[in-house]
C-alpha cells in the first residue's frame, strides 16, 4: 500500500519557514516514508495519551503524524 503524507495547514506554514537546506532533507524523508510498504519501519509511535501519534525524527527535528494504518497520512507538527 502506497502512502501520502500531506501537510496540514499550519503544519505547512511552519514548513515554509524553515531554511532550505533543511526541508530538502525533510521532502526527502518524506517520500522515503511514501514509498515504503509499512512506513511504522521508519518511526516510533508515542507513548501514553499520545499513543495515536507516531514520530519521525529528521536531523534535529520531528514528523509528528497520527499512527499510519490508513492510506492518507497527515503531518500534524514540523517541530525541532
Amino acid at each position: 500500500m502506497a502512502y501520502k503524507i500531506d501537510f496540514e495547514k499550519h503544519a505547512l506554514a511552519d514548513f515554509e519557514k524553515l531554511d532550505g537546506t533543511i526541508k530538502k532533507q525533510i521532502q526527502k524523508y518524506i517520500d522515503k516514508i511514501e514509498a515504503r510498504e509499512d512506513p511504522r519501519t521508519l518511526g516510533e509511535q508515542l507513548h501514553d495519551n499520545l499513543s495515536a501519534l507516531w514520530k519521525y525524527r529528521v536531523g534535529n527535528y520531528r514528523l509528528i503524524a497520527p499512527y499510519p494504518n490508513e492510506a492518507n497520512l497527515s503531518k500534524s507538527r514540523v517541530a525541532k
